[in-house]
């Protein structure tokens, strides 16, 4: 019944490439018998097909990598439960052509002469074949002999060599299934720990194991290359096992996206740092970080900034500030998935809702940037480099910038060149010879500008143009660029707290130096409770050029500061420097200040004394203390006298006059006065017929010739 069915369920012959029984037990090394317990049981993906001798099980050649191998085909699947899972396509060949050696060898011994040995007809065999195959190497009788051997008892798979590869050996089930679980685990235990664990369970469930040298090689050539990458590595599984997104970045024009990110240089560069533990500074090695912005189409650097710091979500704004001033706003930004490009001010953060009993701080309620100019922004996916083109372009700018500078140090210790090993201590010393961070940024922007950029562009996109060409002239026709307010673009830079204004203008602690404008004037030397004067600057870290000013309640802006002139100068400048220059105009700037708040302060001085005069005559006229003017009579004309004076003796006013003058090595100006009193206030001016009091005190005898000449002796 059970033929008669198969019959009816399979009427035509099977496919000619599938296998008999017979010819599967050969290859898999069983007997005929287990191989129809597994076509029944269906371990093996076989149909019973009617043939002239009855129902008989074909199985097909693509469930066994063996039956592959056997056919010649050298491709065969990896499977990670199969001996012949893993191999290398150099080892599949050699297995083949054993197999093949050993199947010549059957179909010829099927025809051996009558009444030979078959050792004799072995020895004859090799013989002939070695004389046939010179070009390779001599095969020996006794060699193939155990292929023989080997393949009945093991099938193809025993034909595999034991010095070069894995050979199936005694395993429980239990045994293998426990070490591979704890093989792929991500704290990537090393093979002879776990070993010792599964030789330790083996004893009590009374398992069987092979040697540990058998387990490290069905590690390394025939567990599943794809499941060690997943179990013990997920992001290299990520980046090498899964198949990626194609992306077409000729469909995006120039200014169309700018890619974001950030890179640590390959470079060692002095830097002056801290020790904490010895509590002062000393001269180190230290990789300088990068973080850039790349035009999608063209791969043409369009903002970029160097510093010792790790880069932060303020540096990011800084540097895409710069972009935009220089080139305008994209149309969408391509942004690492990390904290420093979410920033609330920015992109808006992420997207999550507040956690209960959460305080909501003032940055939250303020509208992101990037939504206010009409930014848009895309994230990549979290802790994947292939979703970035900038990611090849760091490696592009290591190949021919960073490999270029003698203190090129990899970005592996192992990559790190062998004469890096005499430069320990000698940080200082590189420094003294150039060697700085701001040489560093001079090269790089040269190189970004004068070289890179005026080179074919990587981007298949470009096509044959240079990156500078293509970003130029692979924008959408009716592309303008657009530059927002200045102090819209300035929100994006690092804020400061609220701070007052000082005598000298406003202290920026990160550059060690006060910045002045006059649009602060109203806003200086107020105190520092006085919260209607406070200012919040914005600056961008690595440009100590200027500062932005807003106001500290509005965040209306206010002015841009540049570094007061009055600061640092040199107390032994010399009259024709710079620092003489700055120094007068200093002092000008001084003298200007006191010019216009004296004349405010006169001017209300002025107000209010008369003020109170015409208040004080306005009260005595009504409590009737003022005389009539009408009533006074006018005072009689004077009369003038004429008193004739005595000859006087000019030689005694002479030496009066020359006792009277002052032992000076040079004349007193008034200039000198004001500058000894430290006022401006003009000296008072004496006229004429006024005297002094340093000229009473020089002469009594001639001032008593003067008395005697205006009131002359009564003579009566």
């Amino acid at each position: 019944m059970q033929a008669l069915a198969s019959k009816q369920s399979n009427p035509t012959a099977p496919p000619k490439a599938w296998l008999a029984v017979q010819e599967a037990a050969r290859i898999l090394g069983k007997s005929t018998r287990a191989i129809r317990w597994q076509c029944q049981t269906g371990a093996l993906a076989a149909e019973r097909f009617w043939t002239s001798n009855g129902p008989a099980w074909f199985i097909d050649p693509d469930c066994r990598p063996a039956f592959r191998v056997a056919r010649g085909e050298i491709a065969t699947p990896a499977l990670a439960d199969d001996a012949l899972a893993g191999l290398t396509a150099g080892r599949r060949t050699r297995l083949y052509r054993k197999y093949q050696i050993c199947q010549a060898y059957l179909a010829a011994l099927a025809n051996r002469p009558a009444g030979m040995h078959v050792n004799r007809f072995l020895g004859a065999w090799v013989d002939a074949f070695n004389a046939s195959h010179r070009q390779a190497k001599p095969l020996a009788a006794r060699t193939l002999q155990r292929w023989l051997a080997r393949l009945r008892r093991d099938g193809i798979a025993g034909l595999l060599d034991p010095r070069g590869g894995y050979a199936p050996a005694a395993w429980s089930p239990e045994a293998k299934e426990l070490f591979i679980g704890m093989y792929l685990d991500q704290a990537r235990p090393r093979i002879p720990a776990l070993y010792e664990r599964m030789a330790a369970m083996a004893v009590g469930e009374g398992w069987e194991i092979p040697c540990l040298r058998t387990v490290q090689k069905f590690i390394a050539e025939v567990l599943d290359p794809k499941l060690k990458a997943l179990g013990r590595d997920p992001k290299a599984y990520r980046d090498r096992c899964l198949p990626h997104v194609e992306r077409d970045w000729s469909k995006v024009p120039a200014m169309g996206c700018w890619i974001a990110d950030h890179r640590q240089h390959d470079v060692w560069l002095p830097r002056h740092m801290w020790n904490e533990r010895r509590r002062r500074y000393e001269w180190r090695w230290y990789r300088p970080w990068l973080t850039a912005f790349l035009d999608g189409r063209s791969w043409m650097p369009v903002a970029w900034s160097i510093s010792f710091d790790a880069p932060d979500g303020n540096r990011t704004m800084g540097t895409f500030v710069r972009g935009v001033i220089d080139h305008g706003q994209p149309e969408e930004l391509y942004l690492d998935n990390g904290k420093d490009f979410r920033m609330h001010r920015l992109a808006g953060g992420r997207k999550r809702p507040p956690k209960p009993g959460e305080t909501i701080v003032a940055e939250k309620h303020v509208k992101p940037l990037l939504e206010m100019l009409g930014v848009g922004s895309t994230f990549a996916l979290p802790y994947n480099a292939k979703a970035k083109i900038i990611e090849p372009w760091f490696g592009l700018l290591a190949e021919r910038f960073d490999k270029t500078w003698e203190t090129y140090c990899g970005r592996r210790a192992d990559l790190r060149p062998e004469r890096l090993k005499g430069y320990h201590g000698k940080a200082q010393d590189f420094h003294a010879g150039g060697l700085t961070i701001e040489a560093f940024q001079t090269a790089f922007n040269a190189w970004a500008t004068a070289d890179y950029a005026l080179r074919k562009s990587p981007s298949k996109a470009a096509g044959e143009l240079s990156a500078a060409r293509a970003f130029a002239e692979l924008r959408r026709a009716d592309f303008v660029p657009q530059r927002p307010a200045v102090e819209t673009l300035m929100l994006l830079l690092m804020p400061s707290v609220p701070v007052r204004v000082d005598a000298n203008g406003i202290y920026v602690r990160a550059f060690g130096q006060h910045y002045w404008s006059d649009a602060l004037e109203d806003r200086r030397c107020g105190s520092g409770r006085d919260l209607r004067r406070k200012v919040v600057y914005r600056y961008d870290g690595d440009d100590p050029s200027a500062i932005y000013v807003f106001d500290a309640g509005s965040d209306k802006f206010l002015c841009a500061a540049t570094p007061y002139i009055g600061g640092a100068i040199d107390p032994l400048a010399r009259p024709d420097s710079d620092e003489a220059e700055r120094l007068a105009q200093a002092i000008a700037l001084q003298r200007s200040l006191a010019r216009r708040d004296g004349k405010k302060v006169s001017y209300y001085r002025q107000v209010a004394g008369n003020a109170l005069l015409a208040t004080a005559r306005q009260a005595a006229a009504t409590l009737g203390r003022l005389d009539d003017p009408a009533t006074i009579p006018a005072p009689a004309p004077p009369t003038i006298q004429i008193t004739a004076a005595g000859e006087l003796d000019r030689a005694a006013v002479a030496a009066a006059e020359q006792r009277r003058r002052p032992r000076l090595t040079r004349p007193v100006r008034a200039a000198d006065l004001l500058a000894a009193t430290g006022t401006e206030d003009e000296p008072i001016q004496q006229g004429p017929g006024s005297r002094r009091a340093l000229d009473l005190l020089a002469d009594p005898i001639e001032e008593s010739n003067h008395v005697h000449e205006q009131h002359p002796p009564d003579t009566t």
